[in-house]
């Protein structure tokens, strides 16, 4: 035997022993913890078991015909958490594990997703099978799922962290796609922020069919049913960067459909009066604008000048009703208190003193408990870092961060290498999010803004270094201006 692949079959089996082992004394420690819970997670191994027996299956031919219902997933992925259906259940039901029909619902999405992602984990190709590394981000459902042995509310964390874990592994078998065949990855990724186009522009019309266009036009904020302001907001700004920075080529969609969804959604994000959403969307526009190289680098510049007098322009005229809108009729102090949050998390920072929880926190997702016992509105911490904070510590929030912050300048790196329309809008979305991040807990729970950030996730996955994207491009791999229309592949 060559020696070679005897280190490496040594090598895998102490890895595998050591993660079975590690994996049993975790099961143990649960079993004094909670013995459902202790079953729940062995459940849970037996379930990740699915990828090793895919692995071991004769394999699959890589084509985008086998693959092409990811998109799909993460359409789900994106809409199936946010959407409450059931107003009047308060944060503490769902700690508590009060199941209703929402959850049920979830989570049955969530495992069908799971079960594709195993079954189709193995492929083959003419080159082979590529291998990826996790990346960084894995530390965050790994860590939700540790905070287990000390939550207060320890199966809701257990669920959590699996939600978690289902969009991850769905970013690797796309990276994984892409390493092995840049066309087909490229043009999954592709797909996959049209359907969330395409979703989203139909809940906007939901919303003004619902609701009428003079009861829209005098009621306080824009949303669609079952949906909050903010998180309508968040929505419509990730899908009209879509349509502004992907461009028209992207999608593939005829000018007139492009620029009418463009002035439908621009409209509907600005009656939403979600202030994050709208400075976060401004934000990532100008990053992208800022984003070198790009063949029409003039007409780029010559925009930003417009824009910026544009800006300038408005506010010597209409500051001041600016102003008044975004204050929404609400106290000259909602913008030094961001809207009461500071204090907020002043409670939270309250709460993990008396706590002595400062290093290991409540548990993932605690923050439900904690801060909604104490303030009657507070579901989440309404910031990102607070929320992990709560739930895994100072030092799993700075493990993550630096996870989250890593992703980002990768993200921006690999389009400033590469003049493509897929690494600038990647880049612009995970700008957006950590704006949004500042004012939200959304990118630190299952939901749009996580799942999201995981599709961005794919790109650094897929591509290792800036100069493997700068490659790409002098290969002539900008599949998006000789592909079919995405939306028609959908």
């Amino acid at each position: 035997m060559d020696r070679s692949a005897w280190i490496d079959g040594a090598r895998r089996a102490v890895v595998s022993a050591v993660v079975v082992v590690g994996a049993a004394a975790f099961v143990a420690a649960l079993v004094e913890r909670d013995p459902l819970i202790a079953i729940g997670v062995g459940g849970g191994f037996v379930l990740v078991s699915m990828f090793g027996i895919a692995d071991a299956r004769t394999p699959r031919a890589l084509t985008i015909r086998t693959y092409r219902w990811i998109p799909w997933a993460w359409l789900v992925l994106f809409v199936v958490s946010n959407h409450q259906s059931n107003p009047e259940r308060t944060p503490l039901d769902a700690a508590a594990g009060l199941a209703s029909l929402q959850n049920v619902v979830e989570i049955g999405a969530y495992g069908a997703i799971a079960t594709a992602i195993a079954m189709l984990w193995n492929f083959r190709a003419a080159d082979g099978s590529a291998r990826i590394s996790w990346g960084p981000l894995v530390v965050l459902p790994a860590l939700a799922g540790i905070s287990v042995l000390w939550s207060i509310i320890p199966m809701f964390s257990l669920v959590r962290s699996v939600q978690l874990a289902v969009p991850l592994a769905l970013a690797l078998l796309m990276a994984r796609i892409w390493r092995t065949d840049p066309d087909i990855g490229s043009a999954l990724w592709r797909r996959s922020c049209v359907a969330l186009v395409i979703g989203v522009s139909l809940l906007v019309t939901y919303g003004w069919l619902a609701e009428g266009l003079g009861a829209l036009l005098n009621a306080d904020r824009f949303t669609w049913p079952y949906m909050h302001p903010v998180h309508a907001g968040i929505y419509i700004g990730a899908a009209l960067l879509v349509l502004v920075v992907g461009g028209r080529s992207f999608a593939g969609l005829p000018p007139s459909v492009h620029w009418g969804l463009v002035a439908l959604l621009t409209g509907s994000l600005y009656l939403t009066r979600t202030r994050s959403a709208l400075g976060a969307f401004l934000v990532a526009f100008a990053v992208a604008l800022l984003l070198p190289p790009r063949p029409d680098a003039a007409r780029r510049f010559v925009g930003i000048v417009w824009l910026a007098g544009a800006g300038v322009l408005a506010w010597l005229v209409a500051g001041q009703a600016i102003l008044t809108t975004l204050a929404r009729g609400q106290s000259s102090d909602v913008f030094t208190t961001l809207n009461s949050r500071v204090p907020l998390w002043g409670v939270a920072f309250d709460e993990l003193s008396e706590g002595s929880r400062w290093f290991t926190g409540f548990g993932f997702g605690s923050a439900r408990v904690v801060l909604f016992s104490r303030v009657s509105w507070a579901g989440t911490a309404h910031n990102a870092w607070v929320e992990l904070l709560i739930g895994i510590g100072v030092i799993g929030c700075i493990l993550v961060a630096g996870a989250i912050l890593r992703t980002a300048f990768r993200s921006l790196a690999i389009a400033s290498a590469a003049s493509r329309s897929d690494t600038r809008l990647a880049a612009s979305l995970v700008v957006f999010l950590l704006v949004l991040s500042l004012t939200t807990s959304e990118l630190a729970i299952p939901g749009f803004d996580y799942a999201l950030l995981m599709l961005v996730y794919t790109i650094t996955l897929a591509i290792d270094h800036p100069r493997d994207a700068r490659g790409a491009r002098e290969r002539g791999r900008e599949t998006t201006s000789r592909a079919s229309p995405a939306w028609s592949e959908l």
